[in-house]
């Protein structure tokens, strides 16, 4: 495969192309068809090595991310601000980095939750200049997750690193995060034990706000007493067939068969048999994802 020098941004491919004697590389902005947003093209050519220059194709790459970026926004229903020393133009700018190309996919995606949250809370605030951000309005922001929670610990690292990449820009002379100082609140274990109520509540609920799937995979654990990740992946006929359950136990490996109830039969003969994954997210059909699943209120009481 043809050599770029410099690190192309998220989404981009180099491609082969031609026959035996006449063979040239194209490189092509191509969202995976799971990440690809609603509306936007499959695939657009961004040029061909060789008759491009590296920083050319480069500079066209990044062209198109951001294009994608700030169409994103538009379709979540978020106004794009590139002003220089605005959140969304720092993240901008770290996106394009080594310093975030360098990182594994999923760590990209998870800084990507957060940093969209981030850029909500700025849009809230009407983008103001990173530099005018204090420890207490920070700590504000963050205060808003649970304290001492794993998610709070990661918003204040990524605000961190959004703070670094202002000091290369020279946006910032410091990095104020650093001298933020979390809350940490032990954690008490509580046990939820759910009704019969609780769960036609959360069915009905689910299936009002378009989400069969976790209608029917809340009556799953419950009925079978399956944790809520173990359950979302079944498969059919693997872990479900004609009526059966089938599961190994944690401790023995033995290979235990469960008949289903009638209520939960029904929910299940609903479904084609020729669909693998039986409990799949409605809007791509695969196994419901952390990333997506944020984003859906009813997942969080599964």
């Amino acid at each position: 495969m043809a050599e770029i020098k410099a690190k192309l941004p998220p989404h981009c491919q180099v491609k082969k192309r031609g026959k035996e004697g006449n063979v040239y590389h194209e490189v092509y902005f191509m969202p995976h068809p799971k990440d690809r947003a609603e509306g936007w093209p499959p695939t657009m050519k961004i040029g061909r090595v060789g008759e491009l220059s590296d920083t050319k194709i480069i500079q066209k790459a990044n062209q198109i991310y951001d294009e994608y970026q700030e169409y994103l926004m538009k379709i979540n229903g978020m106004k794009a601000d590139f002003t220089p020393g605005s959140f969304p133009d720092v993240i901008r700018i770290y996106k394009r980095s080594p310093y975030y190309k360098d990182l594994a996919p999923r760590t990209q995606k998870d800084y990507d939750r957060l940093m969209a949250i981030i850029e909500d809370w700025s849009a809230s605030k009407g983008h103001p200049n990173i530099k005018y951000m204090t420890r207490k309005s920070l700590l504000a922001f963050l205060s808003s997750f649970e304290d001492g929670s794993r998610t709070q610990k990661y918003a204040k690292a990524v605000l961190s690193i959004l703070f670094s990449a202002a000091m290369r820009e020279d946006y910032v002379s410091e990095n104020i995060v650093t001298g933020i100082r979390l809350t940490r609140r032990k954690k008490v274990k509580k046990l939820v034990i759910w009704e019969e109520q609780d769960v036609k509540a959360f069915v009905d609920a689910a299936f009002e706000l378009g989400h069969p799937s976790l209608a029917r995979a809340c009556v799953m654990a419950f009925e079978t007493g399956q944790r809520k990740m173990d359950v979302l992946k079944m498969q059919q006929p693997r872990d479900y067939e004609n009526g059966t359950v089938k599961f190994k136990q944690n401790k023995t490996g033995k290979l235990v068969n469960i008949p289903t109830t009638r209520r939960l039969r029904t929910m299940l003969d609903e479904i084609p048999r020729s669909q693998m994954i039986l409990f799949p997210a409605e809007h791509d059909g695969q196994i419901w994802d952390e990333g997506y699943s944020s984003k859906v209120k009813i997942f969080q009481f599964l």
